[in-house]
């Protein structure tokens, strides 16, 4: 009979391993494709050639952290900055101020492609989504980033066709990335109309 001592030691790097397997395929569903450079990309491979030829278990558990590791510091952060993430998709960080928020605009020009590109740019959760539309397709779209992005609220137009979204009837401002970001019902209440501008004047600032 093996020692109790021995056999904690022995299976150790098992139960590394398993966590490592559950860790990543958790995460995998909702982290944006790491982005490897050279360097990184011959790290992995080597590491995976070694996982594939290594005949311990606690081998292969250490090749498979340095592998772990790699890609999570590869994997790319949401711009600190007012940029566009995807072809008619806007992006907004909170920033600094107290009652900032992070928004993403949706714009008539987004398509599907849009949220994979978001997602890319490491945008993984948002304060608030504003759909300018409230059509079939713009629906889908927000419910295609809500399944890989977490958000707090959707809003939308008075008439509108996405499943969870709040109907916007008022004009409502936010603070965003030192900005004021001015969203109202259009008169026809098919649309949001959507104004930037600096926090500390009357500036406009342009979203195209």
């Amino acid at each position: 009979v093996m020692p109790d001592g021995v056999a904690v030691v022995l299976q150790t790097p098992a139960e590394i391993l398993l966590w490592w397997i559950e860790t990543v395929a958790a995460l995998s569903t909702t982290l944006p494709l790491p982005r490897f450079g050279a360097v990184e990309l011959a790290l992995v491979l080597g590491s995976l050639t070694l996982v594939y030829v290594a005949s311990r278990v606690w081998m292969k558990a250490v090749l498979l952290a340095v592998i772990a590791g790699v890609a999570f510091t590869s994997i790319p952060v949401a711009p600190d900055h007012p940029s566009r993430c995807g072809a008619g998709i806007f992006w907004y960080p909170a920033g600094t101020e107290p009652d900032a928020v992070s928004v993403v605009v949706i714009s008539p020009e987004a398509w599907d492609r849009s949220v994979e590109d978001c997602m890319n740019a490491g945008i993984r959760s948002v304060d608030v989504v504003v759909a300018e539309r409230g059509s079939v397709t713009t629906a889908r779209l927000a419910t295609a980033f809500a399944d890989v992005v977490q958000i707090r609220v959707v809003l939308a137009p008075p008439q509108h066709r996405i499943i969870g979204a709040r109907r916007l009837l008022e004009p409502v401002e936010v603070y965003a990335a030192g900005a004021l970001i001015a969203v109202a019902p259009s008169p026809d209440r098919n649309e949001l109309l959507v104004s930037v501008r600096a926090a500390s004047d009357s500036s406009q600032l342009s979203d195209d």
